[in-house]
């Protein structure tokens, strides 16, 4: 404001051009008797009225620019000019091109552009102090319009951002630079960067130790320009007592030493301490310690962005370390307990990590339950003994009848006089594994008030499902004693035999038929290694399948002959791995059964399909002869022409070597001819014991089209082939894949001389399926079958023939099962039939 002296007061405004013009205003004076003084005049009001405007532009923090119509500066406020270090004469009446540097003044000029019809606007720019230094601000800006609307020019408000994008820019690099850390390294981190943010002498991050706290454990301190070692010291007579008790921001901005003289070798002056809290909000776990050697002040530190991100971060993590911390101390404690002791260890900690008044676990002792029993009772300070009690009455009625989780944060004996005395309940039901039924509860009881849901501790549900689990563990457990009896009459009693092993392959039980199979006795297996005397053909297997029970699913098979006190037997073994919580298998049950005489049974079974096929072969053979004989006829009537003309030329005397020679070449052709067809008949109906072993199924369909390819051709049947390139072999017996294929070409055959339809053609092709399988198929153009008889036609003596038997199909689909097969039909009534079998992929 303008000075004033005895005669009037000094008043100031604006010219056109912005210069400062200042008057005198003479001081109004009243005098007893005297005439009142004369109304000010317009252009007196007017002076006024601009010194009260300047007075209150050039008090406000921000710069004022005011631009004419034409652009040029007519007034820059003082604190402008200070903002970029220029006199009022060097920015009134220039357009503050030196405001700018040179590649940045068209942007600048376009930016202050504005004409009558524009709205006010912001942005943000750089300009350059007078020292050469940038400063960046934002400017907001708005047209001056005469009386008729005409433009006048613009007034600018311009703030000072340099300071505040240098924060931000920290904000962002300390950001940046400290999201990946977490536990120490973050504590570090951030105790170095807020002594450098925030010029500290040091600054420290705590955690409480005990509750009541009477003790703090430095995580991280930055101590005048170095880390120091993590230590505990004792919070009686510290700076920080007052933060921790009083639960608050505690701060002593300059009297730090009249209060802790001991501080004044450590060169700290002033404190600040900042409180942190758990997830609930209600009780201190630890706080940040801020020295100065020289005062500070408590709100321009809290203030502070860096700091709120910093303590924000160390707040979360701690947090986060302190629930991590419990559920390895918790972990630690019940790692070698179980049942009653476990439930007692997990209570007391619970309680005093949680601060509750009273905890139990307990189990339904009725269903539906009306009585628990508790296994571990806190209360009050240390455990009571374990007693029954009734439901009724009880906080813990909704928890265990129905089964959820039940919260009462106040007011508890008002809604259940039997708690008298205490405020807050929570409740946790244990089910049991099928999650149905509650089997028991977990319950914590407190005498204050609980605002928030301890449930929200993620180390609380870790450690309640935890006793569930112990729970439903005990539960089995007591079960399994009770049952024991019952189980150990079952197995001594029945007919297979049982062994236990241990992962190493040691008996830790052998059932008695186990004993009287092998005339061995208890005591000479138990410790010992499981040794049976087996074929050598199946030892391997054996060892096998006892190893495949170590590893997901736990399960395997294997049948193998053994030597008992009988001779040798067929024994069936089921393998059982029982794993630890790990996975890994603790130990091994196997259960084997005596298969002989179902092995024997098999085995005869066997030969008597083999028989069987045998003889449904030579009845194809003799069904197929008139074919067959005229298929053998022609190369034997081609080999006798050819040998009675070498017999000519012999007797003319005039045969040459090459006449003859040719001669016995095409009668050699013919004979050999011959034999291929004799070795196929013969190969096709011999009878040999099954030979399993990789084959093409592209070659076992080419030698079955060679087969029925006479018999199709007098029947005027066309035989086509669809041969699929790259497929794997299958583990068969040729011969009665062979049969198999030829009894669903001859029927094809068959069905298309019965129909008699226009298109006479069976086709044949081979496929990968899925699932390492192979397939072939038989498609006719015969009259077909509905779904119905596709499902009948592999039934033992059923037949669409007058005069079939109904066995071919059959015998081939015990043929193709006996080789882990699958054979099925498809059809459509007067659109013919497919016929397709799938056999497994050799190995």
């Amino acid at each position: 404001m303008g000075a004033a002296d005895t005669n009037g007061r000094e008043t100031r405004r604006v010219d056109a051009k912005g210069e400062v013009m200042a008057s005198r205003v003479p001081r109004s004076t009243t005098a007893v008797g005297a005439h009142p003084a004369p109304a000010p005049t317009d252009a007196e009001t007017r002076i006024r009225d601009e010194a009260f405007y300047r007075a209150l532009v050039e008090g406000m923090s921000e710069g004022v620019l005011v631009r004419d119509a034409a652009g040029v500066i007519t007034y820059a406020s003082p604190q402008f000019r200070e903002m970029l270090g220029y006199g009022a004469e060097e920015l009134v009446g220039t357009r503050g091109e030196y405001l700018l540097r040179p590649e940045e003044r068209e942007r600048w000029a376009q930016a202050l552009a504005v004409s009558a019809s524009d709205a006010p606007q912001t942005f943000e720019h750089d300009l350059v102090h007078q020292d050469g230094r940038t400063v960046s601000v934002a400017v907001s800006r708005r047209p001056v319009l005469g009386p008729d609307g005409e433009f006048r020019g613009s007034v600018a408000l311009v703030s000072d951002v340099t300071e505040a994008r240098r924060t931000t820019r920290q904000l962002e690099e300390l950001a940046e630079g400290t999201a990946p850390l977490t536990g120490d390294e973050l504590f570090r981190a951030a105790v170095q960067h807020l002594a450098v943010a925030l010029d500290l002498n040091a600054v420290f991050v705590a955690e409480c130790v005990d509750y009541p706290t009477t003790r703090m454990r430095i995580l991280a301190e930055w101590d005048r320009g170095r880390f120091t070692e993590p230590r505990e010291f004792a919070l009686a007579g510290t700076a920080c007592e007052d933060t921790i008790g009083g639960a608050r921001v505690n701060c002593l901005p300059d009297n730090l030493l009249e209060r802790f003289p001991q501080y004044a070798a450590r060169e700290r002056a002033s404190y600040l301490g900042v409180p942190l809290f758990d997830t609930a909000g209600e009780r201190v776990i630890g706080h940040i310690a801020l020295w100065g050697g020289k005062a500070i002040r408590d709100a321009e530190i809290l203030d502070n962005p860096i700091f709120r991100v910093f303590a924000s971060r160390i707040g979360a993590e701690l947090r986060r370390k302190r629930a991590d911390d419990t559920v390895r101390l918790i972990a630690r404690a019940l790692s070698t307990v179980s049942g009653e002791q476990f439930f007692r260890t997990l209570i007391e900690h619970m309680v005093r990590t949680f601060g509750f008044t009273q905890a139990f676990v307990a189990e339904c002792v009725d269903e539906p339950a009306t009585r628990i029993r508790t296994l571990a009772y806190w209360d009050d300070g240390g455990f009571r003994d374990n007693a029954e009690m009734d439901l009724a009455g009880l906080p813990c009625f909704v928890t265990v009848r129905e089964g959820r989780t039940y919260f009462v944060p106040d007011r508890l004996d008002e809604l259940y006089p039997a708690e008298r005395g205490n405020a807050s309940y929570l409740g946790l039901p244990m089910l049991d594994s099928s999650g149905e039924r509650v089997i028991g509860h977990i319950a914590f009881v407190d005498t204050k008030p609980r605002k928030t849901n301890v449930l929200d501790n993620p180390a609380f549900r870790i450690f309640a499902s935890r006793a569930s689990v112990e729970l439903r563990r005990k539960r089995a457990e007591d079960d399994l004693r009770q049952s024991e009896a019952k189980y150990r009459l079952l197995v001594e009693n029945q007919t297979d035999v049982l062994v236990k092993l241990d992962r190493a392959g040691r008996c830790l039980f052998v059932s008695p038929s186990f004993c009287a199979c092998f005339g061995v006795r208890e005591r000479e297996l138990l410790g010992q290694p499981l040794a049976l005397e087996l074929n050598a053909l199946d030892r391997e297997a054996f060892e096998q399948a006892r190893a495949a029970a170590a590893a997901p699913p736990h399960r395997s098979h294997v049948e193998v002959r053994a030597l008992t006190a009988g001779g040798w037997r067929w024994l069936a073994w089921a393998f059982s791995g029982v794993p630890d919580e790990a996975g890994g298998p603790v130990e091994i049950i196997a259960a084997g059964r005596d298969v002989t005489d179902r092995r024997r049974a098999e085995e005869q079974a066997r030969r008597h399909l083999d028989q069987l096929a045998h003889v449904t072969r030579l009845s194809s053979m003799g069904e197929m002869a008139s074919a067959i004989a005229h298929e053998v006829n022609q190369p034997l009537t081609a080999l006798l022409s050819y040998s009675q003309a070498c017999i000519r030329l012999l007797r003319s005397g005039r045969a040459t070597t090459d006449e003859i020679v040719g001669s016995m070449e095409q009668a050699a052709a013919q004979a050999e001819r011959a034999s291929q067809i004799v070795r196929h008949l013969r190969s096709f109906v011999r009878k040999d014991d099954a030979q399993l072993g990789p084959v093409e199924i592209n070659y076992l369909v080419t030698e079955v089209v060679r087969l029925v390819q006479p018999e199709a051709r007098q029947s005027a049947v066309e035989i086509a082939t669809e041969l699929a390139d790259g497929l794997p072999r299958v583990l068969a017996d040729n011969i009665q894949i062979q049969q198999v294929l030829v009894n669903l070409v001859r029927n094809a055959v068959e069905a298309i001389n019965g129909g008699d339809p226009e298109r006479r053609e069976v086709r044949i092709g081979t496929r990968r399926g899925p699932e390492d399988t192979v397939e072939a198929w038989v498609e006719d153009s015969g009259p077909g079958f509905d779904d119905q008889m596709a499902e009948k036609v592999f039934q033992p003596f059923f037949s669409t023939k007058a005069e079939g038997m109904g066995i071919g199909l059959a015998i081939s689909r015990s043929i193709v099962e006996a080789h882990h097969g699958r054979i099925w039909a498809t059809g459509e009534p007067g659109r013919g039939a497919r016929f397709c079998l799938a056999l497994p992929a050799a190995a």
